[in-house]
């Protein structure tokens, strides 16, 4: 795999070093250079292993960035090792925005953060898509997997992590049917139509 090209607090660049000297947090600047580790230790494979929800970001062959938002029952990140993550790519719009970049540009960034007990941690790294025989190895049944090879991860600052839970489950039907629209959406072309009308008129 190609090397990451994913900014990283332990190899700042000078933009990144004129802040901190004007805004005098030089120091806390190489405080969190020096948490960064270049592999997940147990903590860290844990909180993975628990979340919902993570955000993404990409880039195409000229460094244009995408943000992107993924999530899925608990454990639907695999932490195959220490060093290596994996991902059922689930049937979305059909784009492949994300997994496209990672075509000409496999380097990534990703953010996982737990609301309910303030933890952040970042993890960058390169991905790859695997498909068919690959993708089966990897998660039994998957059509797309994407595979992330962990360079670099550090804790962030949990100040501003605002106290969030989950909701209770809807119960008005209107509520659930569109929790069970959202839910099926990759499922057929029926349900698409439905979605979108939903969108437009609801």
């Amino acid at each position: 795999m190609p090397e990451s090209t994913v900014a990283r607090p332990d190899k700042m660049h000078p933009g990144t070093l004129e802040l901190q000297a004007r805004f005098g947090t030089t120091e806390l600047g190489a405080r969190v250079a020096r948490s960064v580790q270049p592999r997940l230790d147990a903590r860290e494979m844990e909180l993975i292993r628990n979340q919902e929800w993570f955000f993404w970001a990409t880039a195409d062959e000229t460094g244009r960035p995408d943000c992107s938002f993924r999530s899925g029952p608990r454990g639907f990140v695999k932490v195959l090792d220490e060093c290596t993550l994996a991902f059922e790519d689930y049937d979305g719009n059909g784009a492949f925005m994300s997994l496209g970049n990672l075509l000409v540009n496999p380097s990534v960034a990703l953010l996982f953060v737990d609301f309910e007990r303030a933890k952040r941690l970042r993890v960058g790294g390169t991905a790859e898509v695997l498909d068919g025989a690959a993708a089966a190895a990897v998660w039994p049944g998957a059509k797309r997997v994407v595979r992330i090879h962990v360079t670099h991860t550090h804790a962030n600052c949990p100040r501003h992590v605002p106290y969030l839970v989950k909701g209770m489950v809807p119960t008005t039907l209107p509520a659930r049917i569109n929790c069970w629209v959202r839910k099926n959406l990759g499922r057929s072309a029926t349900v698409r139509r439905i979605y979108d009308w939903m969108q437009e008129h609801l």
